[in-house]
């Protein structure tokens, strides 16, 4: 991310300008399925990222919260299974969603 003169992210296109950020935000960046009028996101897959954007023109950048990310991996391996609903386990779409 570019940094301005006093180390602050600015935008691309304006360096005057700092990009904002939400820091009690925590996004995601994840897959999703569209069929005709519908979409679903996946959010048992993905990124947990933080969004900067530059409030003048909308330019955003995103970056990766590694750190957050492996915590929330480590207590997803210690958290016991849950029983997925028999609905969605017959579900053929279901299951074609899960091989992808």
């Amino acid at each position: 991310m570019p940094l301005n003169k006093a180390g602050k992210p600015h935008c691309v296109n304006h360096e005057n300008i700092a990009m904002i950020s939400d820091k009690d935000t925590i996004n995601v960046l994840t897959t999703a399925t569209v069929r005709d009028d519908d979409i679903s996101f996946d959010a048992s897959k993905g990124a947990l990222v933080k969004v900067f954007a530059c409030p003048v023109c909308g330019y955003i950048e995103l970056y990766w919260d590694k750190e957050l990310s492996r915590r929330v991996l480590e207590r997803r391996k210690q958290a016991p299974k849950v029983a997925e609903p028999a609905s969605a386990v017959a579900d053929p779409a279901h299951k074609a969603a899960e091989a992808m």
